[in-house]
């Protein structure tokens, strides 16, 4: 399961501060720049079993953050993991 946000920038410190917070801890956090996407400030995916972020969202103060949903979600994610996809193959190729 998987969920993005945006938020301002202005935030970043805030968003580092949940992230150290252990119950965060327990799932992927990735960020990027919110223009690569057509999206203004930034853009944080989290991303975890659906019990786990169940729980985290219920106990921790996400509210800074605009959950982005829909298509627009899709398209990011799909983004996200097709760069990621591009760079562990490049990485590959170091390797052999």
């Amino acid at each position: 399961m998987y969920r993005i946000f945006s938020y301002d920038g202005k935030y970043e410190s805030t968003l580092d501060r949940l992230i150290s917070d252990d119950r965060v801890q327990t799932l992927s956090v990735s960020r990027r720049d919110g223009s690569d996407f057509n999206v203004d400030g930034k853009i944080v995916v989290i991303e975890g079993n659906q019990d786990t972020m169940n729980s985290v969202f219920a106990s921790v103060d996400f509210s800074f953050l605009n959950e982005i949903k829909g298509d627009k979600k899709d398209y990011i994610y799909k983004k996200i993991q097709a760069e990621d996809d591009e760079a562990a193959g490049g990485l590959g190729f170091i390797f052999q």
